[in-house]
Formats: C-alpha cells, structure tokens, sequence
C-alpha cells in the first residue's frame, strides 16, 4: 500500500465514524489505531524545515526583486503587435 492510499484509507475511516453498527464500528476502531502511528509520522513528515522556510522566503523576495525589474522593461515597450508571424517591438 502506498503512504497516499494510506491517507485516503484515514480521511475515507473519518467519514464512517459515526455508524450504528457495532462490528463496523469495532473494526473501523481497530484499524484506525493500528494506522495511527504512520499517519502521525507522515503528519510529521510533512512539515518543511526551518532552513527550507528560510530558502522558500529568500527566493520568493529574490523572484519578486526580478519581475518587478522586469515589470519596468515591460512598461517602457508601448505596444506589442504580431504581423505575420514576426513581433514589432515599438518603444515610447
């Protein structure tokens, strides 16, 4: 069985907590304790770094330095038209 079927199996468990059968009920109750321990390492498993944190934080500020550099470029070419099949590039 794969981690993500197991995750599934969890979420699908979930939903029939409630029933009114009690071998149902029993079986389900069972298997829940019995996958609690890797759903629990998986949870944990899940939750990025503090260094990753930092990298993901750095290279969001690093990609919006960039597009907002490349947002100007974008504004001083006034008008981008395409005739057949070439590209005229018209600055202000």
């Amino acid at each position: 069985m794969k981690k993500r079927d197991l995750v599934e199996l969890w979420k699908l468990m979930d939903q029939y907590k409630g029933v009114k059968n009690i071998k149902f009920a029993y079986f389900l109750a069972r298997n829940r304790k019995q996958l609690q321990p890797e759903i629990e390492s998986l949870e944990e498993a899940i939750v990025p770094s503090e260094t990753y944190k930092a990298y993901d934080n750095e290279r969001v500020n690093l990609a919006q330095f960039y597009s907002d550099k490349l947002h100007l470029v974008v504004l001083s070419v006034n008008l981008i038209m395409r005739r057949g099949g070439n590209v005229i590039y018209e600055p202000q």
